[in-house]
Parts: structure tokens; C-alpha cells; sequence
């Protein structure tokens, strides 16, 4: 009888070991089939935000693409000036530096795109004024009247081609601190009614454009008409 309890008790320790033995199993994968679902949803979550980086990223170049050939510039301040002309807003006065603007400007007055400023002798401002007002009178039919500007010479003109000198000389002289002797110049060139002559500081530093009206009025330019300094009507003794 002894035995048989001895048995009984020994198949029900068993019995209890087993099952807990089954139950930490099915805890063990339970567990372990979680941390997989969990791993799972990361790496689809970090693959939706990368994706989502991408997609970012491409609208921003996109949108820079855009930019970039919505304000392009034309290719060079003349052609920018032209389109102004037609009225095509497709670049701005301030995309170019002065000398540009200034060396754009005279090419198209020497090409009879534009008239000059129609006021000689006021005072103009910088280049970028004396282009608006040019073009604002193009597109409007204004048509700036000038002295004759061919190269033969009226003898009612004061200003000729032997005294356009005298009265730079004069302008130059008159302002407090100025010497012409130390100012190297070019021969005159006859313009749209007035001499223009170049400049430049026999110290090598600092060039001009000196403009010289029929009528005596002298103005002083830095550089190629990138501003105007001063503007004086000389009347010689």
C-alpha cells in the first residue's frame, strides 16, 4: 500500500512539473512573438518616414527648380534693358551693377534704341534714373529735342569742336580743389548734342566722362556714366 501512494505522489509531482513546464513555454513564445510584431512595426514605421524624408526633399528641389527659372535673368544687361523696352518684366535694374547698366545704356542710344535723358545739364541722379526716364519716354512716344547731332557743326552752337576744351578746362577748374593738369584726356566724341570726353587720373586711380553741351552746360561722370558728381553751365569770357 506504501508503495502504491509512493507511486500515486511521485506521477502527480510529475504531473505538476509538466504543466509548468508547458505553461513557461507558451509564455516564452508568446513573448517572443511580440518582440517580432514590435520589430516589425519599427522597421514599417522607419521605412514610411524615410520615404516620407524623400518625398520632402523632392518637393523642395522641385520648388528651387521653379524659383530658379522663374527669375532668371536675361543674359546680359542690353538685352534686360529691351525687354524693359517692351515692357517684359522679366528681369529688374538691380539684377546689374551700374557700369552694366551705364555700358548696356550707351550702346542702345548708339544703336537709336533709346534717347538720352531729355534735360541736359539737371541733375540726373544715377544711371539707374536717367534709364527709367528714357524708357518711360520710349513707351510713351516722348521724343527728346535735341540740337543737331551730326558731326559737321553750326556756327551758332557755343560749344565746338576747338574751344570743347576751354570750357571743360573751366568747369574743372572753378570747383574748389580740382586741377585739369592732373587729368589725362581722351579726344572728344560727338554725341546726341553734346561732346563727351574720357577721363582718367594721370595717378592711375579714378577714371571719368566728362559731357560737354552745346549750350556750355559741363557735366562730371564717374567712371563710364555710372554717376553723375556735378553739373555747372560755363559761360566763357
Amino acid at each position: 500500500m506504501k508503495v502504491f501512494l509512493s507511486i500515486l505522489s511521485s506521477i502527480f509531482v510529475l504531473g505538476l512539473l509538466t504543466i509548468c513546464a508547458f505553461f513557461a513555454y507558451s509564455m516564452y513564445e508568446s513573448n517572443q512573438l511580440n518582440n517580432k510584431a514590435m520589430q516589425a512595426n519599427q522597421t514599417n514605421q522607419e521605412v514610411e518616414n524615410t520615404e516620407n524624408t524623400n518625398n520632402i526633399e523632392n518637393d523642395d528641389s522641385q520648388v528651387n527648380s521653379d524659383s530658379t527659372q522663374n527669375f532668371e535673368t536675361p543674359q546680359n544687361a542690353e538685352a534686360c534693358l529691351l525687354d524693359l523696352i517692351e515692357n517684359n518684366r522679366t528681369c529688374s535694374l538691380d539684377d546689374y551693377s551700374d557700369q552694366e547698366l551705364a555700358e548696356a545704356y550707351e550702346s542702345l542710344i548708339d544703336q537709336g534704341q533709346l534717347d538720352f535723358w531729355c534735360h541736359p545739364g539737371g541733375d540726373i541722379g544715377a544711371v539707374k534714373k536717367s534709364i527709367t526716364e528714357s524708357i518711360s519716354n520710349k513707351q510713351n512716344g516722348i521724343v527728346c529735342k535735341r540740337d543737331n547731332s551730326s558731326d559737321s557743326e553750326d556756327d551758332s552752337n557755343v560749344v565746338t569742336r576747338d574751344n570743347v576744351f576751354d570750357y571743360l578746362i573751366e568747369a574743372i577748374d572753378s570747383e574748389e580743389g580740382n586741377n585739369h593738369n592732373l587729368i589725362t584726356f581722351q579726344q572728344p566724341k560727338m554725341k546726341d548734342g553734346y561732346w563727351e570726353i574720357a577721363g582718367n587720373n594721370k595717378s592711375g586711380v579714378g577714371s571719368y566722362t566728362f559731357k560737354v553741351y552745346l549750350d556750355g552746360t559741363v557735366e562730371f561722370w564717374n567712371g563710364p556714366n555710372t554717376d553723375m558728381s556735378m553739373s555747372k553751365k560755363v559761360v566763357l569770357d
